[in-house]
């Protein structure tokens, strides 16, 4: 894995090899809460409108911020 600056989506994050369906690549680390929560409701609303945002969604209506 290895970072490149893409021409018009800032920072991604690319593979230097083939990665076979149902691999595991990375863990994916930060803060977890509930998108119902307060801070989930504050985090969001904080993020709208930004152009580099990294909130992921988990499938129990979570999402993770590696921001801090």
């Amino acid at each position: 894995m290895y970072p490149i600056k893409t021409e018009h989506k800032g920072w991604g994050l690319f593979a230097g090899e083939l990665i076979l369906k149902g691999s595991f690549v990375m863990q994916y680390v930060g803060e977890v809460f509930s998108v119902d929560s307060e801070i989930g409701q504050s985090r969001i609303l904080k993020y709208k409108n930004s152009t580099c945002t990294y909130l992921m969604r988990t499938h129990e209506n979570e999402v993770i911020d590696p921001t801090n």
